[in-house]
């Protein structure tokens, strides 16, 4: 997915954030938090986009470990189609391996 995918909602949001802060300058009421909320979801778009999100997408928040200790943490394994554990690999990505922590979102395509 391309930033032209969702280029049209960004700009819709990046003329309503200028006309946010245009309000904003000239002392009319506007709340300054839609300039702040404006700018999330354009930074939220650009990101979605820049990643290859797709816009259908379904999101699972990993919750908090059950294991309350330092060592206990995450981790994305591969099965190789076999249900022998001594088989499986763990994830990386450029070298580094993937540890997501509490809250980390996980995205799926639908």
């Amino acid at each position: 997915m391309a930033i032209h995918d969702f280029e049209n909602a960004i700009e819709g949001l990046a003329e309503a954030l200028r006309v946010a802060i245009a309000e904003l300058r000239s002392g009319r009421e506007s709340s300054p938090s839609l300039k702040l909320e404006l700018k999330a979801a354009i930074h939220c778009l650009e990101t979605f986009a820049e990643h290859g999100i797709p816009s259908r997408f379904a999101a699972i928040c990993l919750p908090e470990l059950e294991t309350r200790s330092a060592a206990s943490e995450y981790r994305v394994l591969e099965d190789h189609e076999t249900e022998n554990r001594e088989s499986w690999t763990e994830v990386g990505v450029d070298g580094v391996l993937v540890r997501p922590i509490p809250d980390s979102l996980v995205i799926e395509p639908r």
